[in-house]
């Protein structure tokens, strides 16, 4: 099953994961530039289903802040032990331990 979210002059390509919750976006490469209308139609996805997925993404840091902040202002959080430099919004979560301490992977 598939729908769609139309916003202005776009159209998502939604697969809905669940009835009433979560649904994967197709077609959208989020290392590019994220157009008002293309992001007004993620906001609206977000709405409707709650979670979204996009699956082979690639992103840098910096692409990533990017398109998070479609979402809404970022935060840096006080307690995050591993972000990146240029991108302290970024946190870095990860299961690698070294010397019995969870460490992240850039």
């Amino acid at each position: 099953m598939t729908a769609e979210i139309v916003a202005s002059a776009i159209t998502l390509d939604i697969a809905p994961l669940m009835p009433s919750f979560g649904a994967e976006i197709h077609g959208v490469d989020l290392s590019q530039p994220i157009s008002n209308d293309l992001a007004q139609a993620l906001v609206d996805a977000f709405h409707q289903y709650s979670a979204l997925v996009f699956r082979g993404q690639d992103l840098t840091p910096g692409e990533f802040s990017q398109f998070s902040g479609v979402f809404g202002e970022l935060d840096v959080h006080h307690l995050a032990e591993i972000t990146f430099p240029d991108h302290p919004e970024v946190r870095v979560l990860s299961n690698n331990k070294k010397a019995k301490k969870l460490v992240g992977a850039f």
